[in-house]
């Protein structure tokens, strides 16, 4: 059952990978990198500053939205000061080590640890779990996958829009797994002292109910998503709405 969780967790952060990238959206992603090829172009044309105007407004861009992070896992609690959001555990969860977390994604304790070679993964596409904690069976399990936004489909895709384009795609995933009965659902809610839209997702597995609940916060050139998934039990709620703004 275990490596089954584990399956659909990475699975569900694949999904969430290709959808932010626009493959989810097949009808829309040849409209959406046209426009925006079209609008690049057009702005290329026109522009009139020196190469070195076009590095100060980049630079300014970048200290008015902060320094990117993966964040950091603090006791009981995963920390991410760029997205300004804390996630407190409930009561009976904890998170992995690194070494366990570099098992689970395949990427290498050094990168997990160090902030700047896990980001230049991330912008190169590498959509990266950076906090896994389960609870004591292993049967409830809420994950922080981080990711590069800079791509030509988000630049037109919100949050709402990269959920509605994972959803064909997370149920066919889900049911390759042997997830059945699946119903999915969007839902609008506060997270994090925010409105936020979430994915929630119910299903059976071989007579064990399924339960995952999906929320991504965009800032700037990246995204955070966090994902909450049970057999057996849901407490997915519980652990979406552990998510708190930070002061």
């Amino acid at each position: 059952m275990k490596r089954k969780f584990i399956a659909v967790v990475m699975t569900m952060t694949m999904v969430m990978a290709l959808s932010a990238c626009g493959k989810g959206a097949e009808t829309q992603e040849p409209v959406a990198e046209a426009t925006v090829e079209e609008a690049v172009e057009a702005a290329t044309e026109e522009a009139s500053a020196s190469e070195a105007a076009e590095a100060t407004t980049e630079e300014s861009t970048k200290e008015a939205d902060g320094e990117f992070s993966i964040g950091t896992v603090e006791g009981n609690a995963y920390v991410n000061e760029y997205f300004g959001v804390k996630l407190n555990l409930l009561d009976g969860y904890s998170f992995v080590d690194d070494e366990t977390l570099a098992q689970i994604t395949g990427m290498t304790t050094d990168m997990l640890s160090d902030n700047k070679l896990a980001t230049k993964a991330i912008e190169e596409g590498t959509a990266t779990i950076v906090a896994y904690a389960q609870n004591s069976t292993g049967l409830c399990n809420i994950n922080v996958t981080a990711q590069s936004n800079a791509t030509l489909a988000n630049a037109i895709l919100d949050e709402e829009a990269v959920l509605n384009a994972s959803v064909s795609q997370a149920q066919s995933a889900l049911e390759a797994q042997g997830i059945s009965n699946i119903t999915t659902e969007i839902v609008e809610r506060e997270v994090a002292g925010e409105t936020h839209k979430v994915l929630k997702m119910n299903g059976d597995f071989n007579g064990v109910e399924f339960h995952n609940e999906m929320v991504n916060l965009q800032k700037g050139d990246y995204m955070l998503a966090f994902a909450a998934t049970c057999f057996n039990e849901d407490s997915t709620d519980a652990l979406i709405d552990a998510l708190e703004k930070l002061n």
